[in-house]
C-alpha cells in the first residue's frame, strides 16, 4: 500500500493547522488587549468624575458645565459598557484560545503520525485519514466563524 499521497495531504492540511492556530492565538491577543485598554479607559473616565466630585478645587476650576459634561459622559459610558455585549459580537478571547488549542493539537498529532516509523503503512494510513479528516471539520467551524480571520491565515500559509 502506498500512503505517500495520504502523507502530502496530511502534511497539507497540518501546515493549514499551524497558520489558522497561529491566527486565532493572534486574535485572542488582539481581543484581550482591546478589552484591556476598554477597561482602562472607563477606569480613567471614573476616576475623573470621582475627582471632579470629591475635589472642590477640580469642580470650581472646570465650571458647572464641566461637571455636567462629566457626568454626562461617564453615564454614556456605563450604559454602553452595559449593552455593549448585546451589540459586539466579538467573542471573549478565550474562545479563540480554545480554537488554536484544538487546531493545535492536530497539527500535532499529524506531525507525529506521519513520523512514527513503528506504525505499518495500514494503520498510519488509517490513523491520518482520521485525523486529518476531523482536522478539516476544525477548520471548517473556523472558517464559516470566522471568515476572515481564516483568509488571513491562508494568506499568510501561501506568501
Amino acid at each position: 500500500m502506498d500512503i505517500s499521497k495520504n502523507i502530502e495531504e496530511a502534511k497539507e492540511v497540518a501546515e493549514e493547522c499551524k497558520v489558522v492556530a497561529d491566527e486565532l492565538s493572534i486574535q485572542r491577543a488582539r481581543v484581550s488587549l482591546r478589552g484591556n485598554l476598554s477597561k482602562a479607559f472607563f477606569a480613567g473616565i471614573g476616576m475623573i468624575a470621582i475627582i471632579v466630585t470629591y475635589i472642590p478645587e477640580a469642580s470650581t476650576s472646570i465650571g458647572e458645565g464641566g461637571v455636567k459634561y462629566v457626568s454626562l459622559l461617564v453615564a454614556i459610558l456605563l450604559i454602553l459598557s452595559s449593552v455593549g455585549g448585546y451589540f459586539g459580537k466579538s467573542d471573549p478571547p478565550e474562545r479563540y484560545e480554545d480554537f488554536a488549542h484544538y487546531i493545535r493539537h492536530h497539527q500535532t498529532s499529524i506531525e507525529i503520525t506521519i513520523s512514527d516509523q513503528r506504525l505499518d503503512e495500514e494503520l498510519k494510513h488509517d490513523t491520518l485519514l482520521q485525523q486529518v479528516t476531523l482536522a478539516k471539520k476544525n477548520l471548517n467551524d473556523v472558517r464559516n466563524k470566522w471568515q476572515s480571520l481564516y483568509q488571513r491565515a491562508l494568506s499568510k500559509k501561501n506568501s
